[in-house]
């Protein structure tokens, strides 16, 4: 049976590592797929449990020096992190407080007797004390025949260190072929102090591409005012549970999801979920969510989902979910870093080679092979992609915009089209009936309400619970209902003492024989034993924004349709009010699916938003589907995207933000690479013909430290974005 589990991986300092971790992952018998993440140190693997246990997978992984670990919860992780930085941070300092001796004394100082002998002790606890790791996890590589990062930061500074004591102890044996007996200490220790120095900067920026959703994990507050034994006293939020009686006062963080009971109300800000600062006005009967504010007014709500079955917690899970998946771009940036150290390493070694035949110049041999090794940085390459997604992932769920797939920027940030449905889209899905008549030729009115009520007490459409609102003061009994059946996007058949009723719209009518004159048209229609015998009217009204929202995608250049299996008159007064030009009425799902996949026929990149049962099938269908929050869990199920509170005006808003990640991408990238294109032939000399230019060793050090940092701070500039 395939298990689908997300592990903590230990050990990796680059993207190589995440690579080599990959590829013997996925060349373990048993194992499907797996997906390893260098951004956020996770692997996502599915496996044949019946095959292969967590054991036997810690072990693989174990054997190239790395740590299999239950993935940690995001407290723990955020602990973790702090750990991390104030070590990365001691060893930084440590190192660069040794260093500076040492650079001082290499650079200011004239020769003295004893002078390497006391830059040697002072480099010895730079190199493998604080910078022990480099040189651990290049051995662990090593005897796997692998190479990682560390692998080129050990050789070269190791090298410089082993050139410098054996000139230090024997520096006559160069002198006697003519060659100055230069030492490096100096290169060695800067270079380690430097590379630490990223390391930290690094995971600082690493550690805020989460902030967004951290962010929403400390709003829940600590304690709840809950009911116990008939008194109000503080308790755990954590140990409360559904049906729990909760107090919330103004200024209070709510501690879970839960209904408002009694004569109390709020004013509560949802900005931790929807991004909207307007407080929203709640009373008796309507929900509220975990972290959000209530700024007004004060009231007692029971609890329905609490720990991580609340929205704030399956947000969090989600986003969580979608970060530890692969872009489309992230595994090709991948490919490149897992051959990248072993090209580095031949490029390092025809360098020296080349330089030591040139004569007269050939003590510049060593210094560039340092150079080389020193300055070359996959890092980048392995961080472009992820940080730049987790960031964007949790700019959008801060704005109510939850993205399931870490692919989905890439594959949103050019749309051609959008087909959008109306009723709970568009419009609020809100209804209120207009008018209603009743035909009693062949039955009563109360038997029409009684049968109505009942059919519609089994539906959870919008509309009927409107029309069961509406019929409840009136009815009389709750007859026996037996096979009913409800038609997405037409209506429900059942039978009531062996009688056929259908209620539904007018497809569902002329589908069964029912006989429907031109002036009788409504938003709904009771047919019994084929027989007319009530229509309803229904109105609903534009979401809040609707207008502005459709204004703002069709100025981004996409073609706006509406498919609505509401009547002509509704679809094409929306329309009208909307000034969309294409719009298409009484469609069944399988019309709209039909309508996506001749859209895609025509070589067209769609996005289809919806709310519906009967919007699933083309919300599957499409290139990315959107669904409204407060629609139906199908059609959040069969979404990329989901917008917390149904709000239309942000699905421009995640076009925006899918377009400003991409672009991040972009650039990362391509500073990744440019970074080494240019970095690598300057380090290897190729200026010195033309200007006399050779690099410093120590300078190199700094570039490569610093290259990583400068792609993870691009990424974080994507929540300064408009």
């Amino acid at each position: 049976m395939n298990e689908i589990k997300t592990y903590s991986i230990g050990g990796m300092s680059c993207a190589g590592c995440a690579a080599s971790v990959q590829n013997r992952l996925t060349k373990l018998d048993g194992i499907e797929s797996a997906n390893v993440n260098f951004a956020n140190g996770t692997a996502h693997i599915v496996f044949d449990s019946g095959a292969l246990n967590e054991s036997q997978i810690g072990s693989e992984i174990a054997a190239i020096g790395f740590d299999l670990k239950p993935v940690m919860s995001l407290t723990e992780k955020q602990d973790q992190t702090v750990l991390r930085l104030k070590v990365q941070k001691r060893r930084f300092l440590y190192s660069i407080i040794l260093s500076l001796p040492i650079a001082i004394l290499s650079m200011f100082f004239d020769p003295f007797w004893g002078r390497n002998y006391i830059l040697a002790v002072l480099t010895v606890p730079v190199l493998f004390v604080f910078g022990k790791e480099f040189f651990i996890n290049a051995y662990k590589r090593a005897v796997n025949a692998d190479a990682n990062m560390d692998t080129l930061v050990a050789l070269g500074t190791g090298t410089a260190f082993i050139f410098s004591l054996f000139n230090t102890v024997y520096p006559r044996f160069l002198a006697s072929h003519g060659i100055d007996a230069y030492v490096y200490y100096e290169s060695a220790a800067v270079i380690i102090s430097f590379v630490l120095l990223g390391r930290f900067l690094e995971e600082r920026a690493k550690s805020k591409t989460s902030d967004a959703i951290t962010g929403l994990l400390k709003m829940q507050p600590k304690y709840a005012i809950c009911l116990k034994n008939s008194e109000w006293v503080p308790v755990p939020s954590n140990e409360l549970v559904p049906g729990d009686y909760v107090r919330v006062r103004v200024g209070d963080r709510i501690p879970v999801d839960g209904i408002i009971e009694g004569e109390g109300y709020g004013a509560i800000d949802e900005s931790m979920l929807t991004g909207e600062l307007v407080p929203v006005d709640k009373k008796a009967g309507e929900t509220v969510f975990a972290a959000s504010i209530n700024t007004a007014g004060s009231f007692v709500m029971k609890a329905n989902k609490t720990g991580s079955e609340t929205v704030l917690s399956q947000i969090i899970k989600s986003v969580q979910e979608a970060q530890n998946g692969k872009a489309p771009s992230e595994p090709f940036a991948n490919k490149v870093a897992s051959v990248f150290v072993p090209s580095v390493l031949i490029i390092a070694i025809l360098t020296a080679v080349v330089w030591y035949f040139l004569g007269p110049i050939s003590k510049y041999a060593f210094i560039n092979l340092l150079n080389v090794l020193v300055i070359a940085c996959p890092c980048a390459l392995g961080l472009a992609t992820p940080t730049a997604i987790s960031v964007g992932l949790g700019v959008a769920a801060r704005n109510g915009i939850l993205i399931r797939n870490a692919d989905v920027p890439e594959r949103l940030q050019q749309p051609d089209c959008l087909v959008i449905d109306k009723t709970g889209t568009l419009t609020r899905g809100k209804f209120k009936v207009t008018s209603h008549s009743f035909f009693t030729k062949n039955v009563s009115e109360q038997q029409i309400i009684d049968t109505v009520y009942a059919i519609e007490t089994l539906s959870a459409h919008p509309i009927a619970k409107v029309i069961k609102q509406l019929l409840s003061a009136s009815k009389d009994n709750k007859p026996e209902v037996v096979d009913y059946k409800y038609y997405a996007g037409k209506g429900a058949v059942a039978k009531i003492v062996g009688t056929a009723w259908h209620i539904g719209n007018k497809k569902l009518m002329t589908d069964n024989g029912v006989q429907i004159s031109d002036h009788q048209q409504a938003t709904v229609y009771v047919a019994c034993s084929s027989e007319l015998v009530a229509v309803f009217s229904l109105e609903d009204t534009l979401r809040e924004g609707a207008m502005s929202a459709i204004s703002s995608i069709k100025e981004q250049g996409i073609d706006v349709f509406i498919l609505s299996g509401d009547r002509k008159e509704n679809v094409e007064k929306v329309a009208k009010e909307l000034e969309i030009a294409h719009f298409y009425y009484e469609q069944q799902p399988t019309d709209k699916l039909n309508f996506v996949i001749n859209l895609q026929a025509k070589g067209k990149n769609v996005i289809m938003a919806g709310d519906g049962v009967n919007d699933a099938p083309a919300l599957t269908q499409a290139d990315i589907s959107i669904a409204m929050g407060d629609g139906t869990d199908i059609a959040s199920d069969s979404s990329d995207i989901t917008l917390i509170n149904g709000d239309v005006q942000k699905i421009s808003k995640a076009i925006r933000i899918a377009q400003i990640t991409k672009q991040t991408i972009k650039q990362n990238l391509f500073w990744a690479f440019g970074y080494n294109v240019i970095a690598i032939p300057i380090a290897a000399g190729i200026l010195y013909p033309l200007n006399g230019f050779l690099l410093n060793p120590m300078i190199a050090g700094a570039a490569m430290a610093l290259s990583s940092v400068s792609v993870v701070t691009n990424s974080l500039l994507i929540r300064a974005k408009k």
